[in-house]
């Protein structure tokens, strides 16, 4: 099995700079091989890998490589390539990861860090709100038809997210995480 080092992380940072290294014994740079790096998720991005002491690739994100339309889930693809003594292109390895929000940013907001929970509430409650101005349940254009959630559907949503953001405060008070731990095993 070769000594191979992937050095992507379960999350990239958007405005964040950030350093991966690449390290697979099959493909050393000081055999000719380069290295890009490619982000695919809501946007592309393609990253050039430096050679670093002849045996692995380093990859400089720049603050400005990822923006918020980039923010959800994305697959990474290391690709080596090498021209001499025959032109070869290979999938060095794969996997995924994810864009989030700058964290500096949401701790700079009024409140800090919000969970999905306490989003959902607030989008749940300014539905509620705006519900008292547009109460048609569905209409039809062109054919196409859009229902809405019901008033008593929005209401047990609500109180379901209401819940969830009192668990997760008191959680956060305790000292805990504010959102639930899972631990995966594995049985013989």
């Amino acid at each position: 099995m070769p000594d191979a080092t992937p050095g992507v992380p379960e999350t990239l940072y958007v405005n964040t700079t950030a350093t991966l290294e690449f390290v697979d014994s099959r493909f050393p740079p000081s055999d000719g091989w380069s290295a890009e790096l490619v982000v695919r998720g809501a946007a592309v991005v393609t990253l050039t890998g430096s050679a670093v002491g002849g045996s692995r690739f380093q990859f400089e994100v720049a603050a400005d490589t990822f923006n918020s339309a980039a923010i959800g889930s994305a697959e990474w693809t290391i690709i080596v390539s090498r021209a001499t003594p025959a032109v070869e292109r290979v999938v060095a390895a794969a996997g995924r990861t994810s864009i989030a929000e700058d964290p500096a940013a949401a701790l700079a907001v009024p409140g800090g860090v919000t969970t999905h929970a306490e989003r959902m509430l607030a989008a749940i409650e300014a539905v509620l709100e705006r519900r008292a101005t547009t109460d048609q349940q569905a209409y039809t254009i062109d054919g196409r038809s859009l229902t809405r959630m019901g008033f008593d559907e929005l209401v047990r949503a609500r109180e379901l997210y209401r819940r969830k953001v009192q668990t997760e405060a008191t959680l956060a008070a305790r000292g805990l995480s504010r959102s639930p731990m899972k631990v995966r095993t594995r049985l013989a």
